[in-house]
């Protein structure tokens, strides 16, 4: 699996004493994507067959599916046969074929960001990740103040005539609402955004001045966005997020399923706000989940240019980085990343490490 695994990343170097038969059929589905900056997590074996074949080396079939992922959190995978003559000291691989399949339940995270911050984004964006790091470093933060909870808890306790005399006046702006799907897609699969004035999507919302919904297709991974004049915790609207797959059942025999339920509403189901986030999804209780980079379950290396604006735009949103997010790690990065662990009562001099990450991407939801 290992020397499958290299030649889907384009990768020569080979495993010692396994090689490829030049005579066999050896087809990566995906010859442009290379899974750079994925991480191999999980490799699940779904049959395996071996057969003597009466001389020195033993037949054996593999079949399974791969799972990569990589430093924000999306998934891409794939499924494997592999036909192989297992000698004593080597290994031939006789044929292998590796093909993407569409994952059953894709997660989504929405952003709701100012139309003014995403101006010319069709022409500034050519992939995902900058596209991701930049709408998650200016998105407006959805987690709730100490003093708006407040408010909201006196105005839960007033009566419907109190509520009407001490409303607040209410300023409408030009939003986007920004909604990811971070499993890579199939090109057949998919995406479709509804928004409506109820949990059921199947009611329309009255408001005119939300736009219909546009999609990007960036090498699979899908973003859907819609421009709207609305309040934030004023103007009430539900919009879903439904997938239709293809290759696979799912459950009940369902050609769609709902994979996200998002409102332009704070979520003041926290009793706490956290101050140092900007940028959290929009409505929900993602808002204060803890991700794979607060948790340390995923690493970052910030030799990867990626991972790199990955830290920068955090760094960015807690005001430490002041300059251009560009993935290139240097002075001003270590500058910025130092200042970040003094104020947080980390080693200056340690460089970047776990404990760095897991403190930096604490309360991100990422």
């Amino acid at each position: 699996t290992a020397a499958v695994v290299q030649k889907m990343r384009k990768d020569s170097r080979g495993i010692p004493r396994v090689s490829f038969d030049p005579s066999g059929t050896h087809l990566v589905a995906e010859a442009e994507f290379h899974y750079h900056g994925f991480a191999l997590t999980d490799m699940i074996i779904e049959d395996y067959m071996h057969q003597d074949t009466g001389g020195k080396s033993t037949f054996c079939r593999l079949e399974g599916s791969l799972v990569f992922r990589d430093a924000i959190g999306r998934r891409a995978f794939s499924h494997y046969v592999v036909d192989y003559d297992l000698y004593r000291d080597r290994i031939v691989i006789l044929n292998s074929v590796v093909v993407p399949v569409s994952p059953l339940f894709p997660p989504v995270q929405a952003y709701i960001i100012k139309a003014e911050e995403l101006q010319g984004v069709d022409g500034r964006y050519p992939d995902f990740v900058k596209f991701y790091v930049d709408v998650v470093t200016r998105a407006q933060n959805m987690a709730p103040t100490p003093e708006e909870i407040r408010l909201r808890r006196d105005r839960d306790n007033m009566s419907l005539l109190e509520r009407i005399r001490r409303m607040p006046v209410v300023e409408r702006l030009d939003y986007y609402v920004v909604i990811f799907v971070m499993d890579r897609l199939r090109p057949d699969d998919e995406i479709k955004t509804v928004v409506s004035g109820s949990r059921i999507s199947g009611g329309s919302y009255g408001r005119s001045s939300l736009a219909e919904p546009i999609y990007q297709d960036m090498d699979g991974w899908r973003v859907a966005m819609f421009e709207g004049n609305f309040a934030i915790d004023h103007d009430m609207f539900y919009v879903h997020t439904f997938y239709r797959p293809t290759g696979i059942s799912l459950p009940g025999g369902r050609d769609e399923v709902l994979i996200g339920l998002f409102t332009p509403e704070k979520n003041y189901d926290v009793h706490e706000a956290p101050v140092s986030t900007k940028s959290s999804p929009a409505g929900g209780k993602t808002a204060s989940a803890e991700g794979p980079l607060a948790l340390g379950s995923t690493a970052l290396d910030i030799s990867l240019h990626d991972h790199a604006a990955v830290v920068q735009g955090r760094l960015a949103k807690l005001g430490f980085y002041k300059k251009s997010i560009d993935g290139l790690w240097g002075s001003g990065s270590r500058g910025a990343l130092q200042d970040f662990q003094r104020a947080n009562g980390l080693d200056p001099n340690s460089g970047w490490n776990m404990q760095t990450q897991m403190k930096l991407f604490s309360g991100s939801g990422q």
